[in-house]
């Protein structure tokens, strides 16, 4: 949450800082009534407007959120920080255009933004613009280049276009600017996994797994590694705990059967793999492993 706190009274400005220190607490009740007892004695604050509309998309209300933000914009027009986050609450519901055109009126405003670059980079990529998308995020490393959400964007978008080895150095330097950046990890696991070299994506998906637990893609995506390796009851156990995570994880049913049919457990892997087909009826491979079963 980005914000600037404008002069004004020595009173609201210790409220704002109040209703601040709350949020970012994420005691998010209590931000609420600071920044609305301002609005009471101030409604057209654009700190205050601005603020309560981030909080009301953070909780669930991005309609809120989002009319507040226009708000403070109308007070405000050249408030570089409301343009970006109410991009992001257009982002949140895929309103892609309007979000575009926030974080662009954002970066006019101010053309070295790195959140807004970032941002910007994230919605391109979303809409499969890659050359955009790789632009804006090479723009947001130029003006924070320890920037590791941008690293690691512009990491999947070199391994969309191809570009392996240019991608595994964007996720080492996400992975530099922030060594507990799980899902760094992850992302340089499946890119070294892709060039062959499973021991080192082992190595990374251990750490993401490590880092957060809960990370069902990256801990599914560990027994796949140990699986090339031929470590299948290792595999097995991973691929169940994705499971526990995430019941209906379609890849980690499909790995599952796929293991345990290699296992010789043909029974068991029946059984997984017709979920498999369920969740995912366009899956070839659990198709031809569930044909397997059946023969």
């Amino acid at each position: 949450m980005e914000h600037k706190i404008f002069n004004g009274s020595s009173d609201r400005d210790h409220q704002l800082e109040t209703g601040v220190s709350l949020h970012r607490e994420g005691r998010f009740d209590e931000a609420k009534a600071w920044y609305q007892k301002i609005l009471k004695i101030h409604p057209r604050d654009p700190v205050a407007l601005h603020l309560l509309g981030v909080l009301m998309h953070q909780t669930g209300d991005v309609d809120s959120g989002i009319e507040l933000m226009h708000q403070a914009i109308q007070v405000k027009p050249e408030y570089v920080d409301a343009h970006n986050n109410l991009a992001n609450a257009y982002a949140a519901v895929k309103n892609y255009a309007l979000a575009e055109t926030h974080y662009q009126e954002a970066l006019r405003l101010n053309p070295v933004h790195a959140q807004a670059q970032a941002n910007l980079g994230k919605i391109l990529l979303e809409q499969d613009r890659l050359p955009e998308a790789e632009q804006a995020f090479r723009s947001a490393i130029i003006t924070s280049p320890s920037y590791p959400e941008a690293h690691n964007n512009l990491g999947v978008v070199l391994k969309r276009q191809g570009h392996l080895n240019q991608a595994i150095f964007s996720y080492q330097a996400a992975i530099k600017a922030r060594p507990d950046y799980a899902e760094a990890h992850n992302n340089l696991g499946n890119a070294k996994k892709e060039m062959g070299q499973a021991k080192e994506a082992v190595h990374h998906y251990q750490r993401a797994v490590f880092i957060s637990p809960h990370y069902a893609e990256a801990r599914n995506n560990l027994g796949s590694a140990f699986a090339d390796l031929g470590n299948l009851e290792e595999a097995r156990q991973l691929f169940q705990q994705t499971l526990e995570l995430v019941p209906r994880h379609p890849r980690a049913l499909e790995n599952l059967g796929s293991v345990l049919l290699r296992q010789g457990k043909a029974d068991e892997a029946l059984e997984i793999l017709q979920r498999a087909v369920e969740q995912n009826p366009l899956s070839a491979q659990a198709k031809i492993s569930l044909g397997q079963c059946l023969d």
